[in-house]
């Protein structure tokens, strides 16, 4: 409650009760709006395009090109922040867009090491050509793209990765 005017708790008049109702509710509105907008406006790191070319470095990488503030971005939601593994090992931009950094840090544990072919797993994920869907190893996206749980494995990405 901001002050004595929003209290419409002992109002007995019912068109200033609504009054007080509506502009707390409005408060509300406005609030939340403001919190979406943060996360929905967030600054671009970098283009879409820079996924389709293979000499891209992540922005993220301390070895690669550097962005200021690149390593540690307020407005970028904490499931999205670049883990201790993205800034050391250099790879490209794709790996960036999962909202789960574990799993972020075993592709890029699993190509350092050799387990996982980086072109292949990129065709897998990002590759909506193919039309055997009931074959096609593939994550969904349900929700907020950077909400984890909003994210889904078919059955036949995690049996292809099961070595990793």
């Amino acid at each position: 409650m901001r002050d004595l005017r929003d209290d419409w708790t002992g109002t007995t008049s019912t068109a200033e009760r609504k009054r007080r109702q509506n502009r707390l509710n409005q408060r509300a509105y406005r609030k939340r709006q403001q919190t979406l907008q943060k996360h929905i406006s967030a600054p671009t790191i970098y283009a879409l395009d820079g996924l389709c070319q293979d000499e891209h470095i992540s922005p993220f990488n301390e070895q690669g090109p550097r962005l200021g503030g690149a390593a540690s971005l307020p407005s970028c939601p904490t499931s999205l922040q670049p883990t201790a593994l993205q800034r050391t090992v250099r790879h490209h931009p794709w790996i960036d867009l999962f909202p789960i950094p574990q799993m972020r840090d075993n592709m890029l544990n699993g190509i350092v090491a050799g387990i996982l072919d980086e072109d292949e797993l990129c065709a897998d994920l990002l590759n909506v050509e193919d039309n055997r869907e009931d074959e096609k190893p593939s994550l969904i996206v349900w929700g907020s793209p950077w909400d984890p749980q909003g994210w889904e494995a078919s059955v036949a990405f995690l049996q292809r990765r099961e070595a990793a």
